[in-house]
């Protein structure tokens, strides 16, 4: 008795057993194509997700070259001996909010009293040591990645030279207050001198200054250029561009400038520097 019974059960679960199979079977493929639509599903958003970033990358990619399209004024001044002194002005260079980021970025890095070279007190070629008193301001340097404003200048400056962005300073941004000034001076530097060296590192003479205006409102403070007849009143977001050396690395006289003194407020400047050879930007 109890054999049958156990022959019973063995032939209903023989029975039951390929019916439990085909149940499973048929969940399986369930699973299977449940499984297949999530992934489709899951395709579908990463596209939409690209195409949303495509379109909004390219929309602030054209809005950035927009922007970098501005009208470039150019005034071109004949040298004695051959040769052109060339001053490039740019309006809207940087946005309000550009330049705001960039005077917030360097008070936060923290501001020291500018050093300088007083190089303008015999003309071209004359040279004395570090002179603070020459100019009346407070800087900080931002290197390149910090922020995309200061990318943004550093294209600029790559643009406007033809030279890479190898070759440029750590941006610039100095602050003067009431009565604040930079007298008479050259960008470029005479490698032949101590002081000089100190400057360039061994990257040659600076060859071309970008300058942009961070903010205005203020009286005076105009970048004035006195060979040339030339003064510029800054405005803020835009800039003037210059090359300071000829072709052998001989200073110009003509790119002898000075920031005139500021009264009525506060200025804020930042400046791009490029030389003629790769600048080391460690300490």
């Amino acid at each position: 008795m109890r054999y049958m019974r156990a022959a019973a059960r063995a032939s209903t679960s023989a029975i039951a057993g390929p019916g439990k199979r085909a149940a499973g079977s048929q969940c399986a493929a369930r699973l299977s194509g449940a499984a297949w639509a999530a992934l489709l599903s899951l395709a579908l958003v990463a596209v939409a997700c690209w195409l949303v970033v495509s379109l909004f990358g390219r929309e602030a990619r054209e809005a950035r070259e927009a922007r970098e399209a501005r009208e470039v004024r150019v005034e071109r001044f004949a040298l004695e001996g051959g040769g052109e002194f060339v001053l490039h002005e740019i309006d809207g260079l940087l946005t309000h909010e550009q330049c705001d980021r960039l005077v917030a970025a360097a008070e936060l890095a923290g501001l020291e009293d500018a050093e300088t070279i007083d190089n303008a007190n015999a003309g071209a070629g004359a040279y004395t040591s570090y002179n603070p008193k020459h100019r009346t301001s407070r800087t900080a340097f931002l290197a390149d990645g910090a922020l995309p404003e200061v990318d943004a200048v550093a294209r600029w400056a790559e643009r406007l030279s033809g030279l890479p962005r190898s070759h440029q300073e750590p941006l610039q941004v100095a602050h003067y207050t009431e009565r604040g000034e930079f007298k008479d001076h050259y960008d470029a530097c005479d490698e032949a001198e101590e002081a000089c060296l100190r400057l360039n590192r061994g990257s040659g003479s600076r060859v071309s200054t970008l300058l942009v205006y961070l903010n205005d409102g203020y009286e005076g403070g105009e970048t004035t250029f006195p060979n040339v007849g030339v003064s510029i009143k800054p405005r803020k977001g835009n800039a003037v561009y210059f090359v300071g050396t000829d072709g052998s690395g001989a200073i110009l006289g003509d790119s002898l400038h000075r920031g005139s003194q500021v009264r009525g407020g506060e200025k804020w400047i930042c400046t791009k520097w490029t030389h003629l050879k790769a600048y080391p930007t460690g300490p």
